[in-house]
């Protein structure tokens, strides 16, 4: 861990060599011209020189052989001595590029306009994150692939609901994330909708985009649920590192859901460290995403407004003329958080390669069933991090004093 934070210290620094370095490119590009071209004269010089001793040799010219080896000499010192200054010149110039070494003043360099490598990297990470696809604009309908490729880039698929026959019966709350409501469409419901405050991407390294989040969730859970119905997936009991996250997401893949296990293999097949998993505890299900026009906000009765002591997460609502994306869960009444379905549901996530992305509330947990699905990041979501990746107990959930 020691030598990773030496690296890292160090490359804003090669980073500054290197733009250094090209910066001076083209002072470089014209010593080296320079010096070609001075010795190519000095080169024309001596051929000069050269021919006039020759014919001296051979047509007996009047010129003593002093002043020709005087002129010999002088040209030869010349060329010395000019050779000598110019690689000098440019020796030295890359001497002090590669001697190069910042200044270690701790207020220049907290107030240096350069934005650091640590930066850089975590924007990079951000941008590359926050532009990544998650909705799919096929129907839910049926089970989805679960395929290793959809795991590696889930996509929450369009709702089969009819958007123009939606009606709003309740206003459930809202909180950092969105507003939630209860509604019906047509004669089927009640269901739950949530639409988000953050309708495009935050530009701010740090900053999760929870209907990326929420939306991906919900798709990955709806994989898993795919995989176990066609056969038990088998994963490590004790995920530790990163490494074997990542193993038992993939394990409820098409590609490697085991196909030497059938439905009625019990879990005494699984080793001492691994677990067979044949069905998924009881999740909030979700129907999909919808579209919806900013008209359906404004019109809505006062009872039935959103509230935010943000006025601009409102204005989120009633000014976005693309219509904003909500999506559609099963209503899950509120009921007692029994210890053990709780358990269970939390040792699933933990298996499955979840981490908590904020500290677990118990305001979340409705009848043992987790209902806010940003809580949670999956193994290959923005934000995921080992520290978050732990096994808690359902005390701990019931008890905690999660973020709001």
């Amino acid at each position: 861990m020691a030598m990773a934070s030496r690296c890292l210290i160090q490359r804003p620094y090669i980073t500054q060599f290197l733009s250094s370095l090209i910066v001076n490119l083209p002072c470089l590009f014209i010593l080296i011209v320079l010096f070609f071209s001075f010795h190519l004269v000095l080169l024309l010089f001596l051929a000069c020189l050269l021919v006039f001793y020759l014919l001296y040799l051979f047509l007996g010219s009047s010129i003593s052989p002093f002043l020709s080896l005087s002129l010999s000499l002088s040209l030869s010192l010349s060329l010395s001595l000019s050779l000598s200054l110019s690689l000098s010149l440019l020796f030295n110039h890359i001497f002090r590029l590669c001697k190069w070494t910042p200044t270690m003043n701790t207020a220049t360099m907290d107030n240096s306009t350069e934005p650091s490598m640590d930066r850089i990297v975590a924007e990079h990470i951000h941008e590359r994150a926050m532009s990544t696809i998650f909705l799919n604009e096929k129907l839910m309908k049926g089970p989805p692939r679960f395929r290793e490729a959809d795991l590696k880039d889930p996509r929450l698929r369009h709702c089969a609901f009819d958007p123009e026959t939606i009606v709003f019966e309740a206003r459930i709350g809202g909180g950092k994330d969105g507003y939630v409501w209860r509604v019906k469409f047509g004669d089927e419901g009640p269901f739950v909708l949530k639409v988000f405050w953050d309708q495009v991407p935050p530009i701010k390294a740090g900053d999760y985009y929870s209907m990326q989040r929420e939306c991906q969730n919900a798709a990955i859970l709806q994989m898993m649920e795919a995989a176990v119905a066609t056969k038990p997936v088998l994963v490590n009991a004790r995920p530790e590192t990163k490494q074997a996250a990542i193993w038992n997401y993939l394990s409820f893949s098409e590609e490697n859901c085991s196909p030497r296990y059938t439905r009625d293999l019990s879990e005494a097949v699984a080793g001492p460290r691994t677990r067979l998993i044949s069905s998924l505890p009881r999740m909030t299900k979700c129907y999909g995403w919808l579209k919806l026009p900013n008209e359906i906000w404004i019109d809505l009765p006062p009872h039935l407004q959103a509230v935010n002591e943000d006025p601009r997460k409102l204005r989120t609502l009633f000014e976005n003329h693309m219509g904003c994306v909500a999506v559609i869960y099963e209503l899950v009444e509120e009921g007692e958080n029994e210890i053990d379905t709780v358990e269970d549901v939390d040792t699933f996530l933990w298996h499955a390669g979840f981490a908590y992305a904020v500290d677990p509330h118990p305001k979340n947990w409705k009848s043992g069933v987790l209902v806010d699905h940003s809580e949670i990041v999956h193994i290959r979501g923005y934000k995921w991090n080992m520290e978050d990746y732990i096994g808690r107990t359902a005390e701990q959930i019931l008890e905690g004093d999660g973020a709001e």
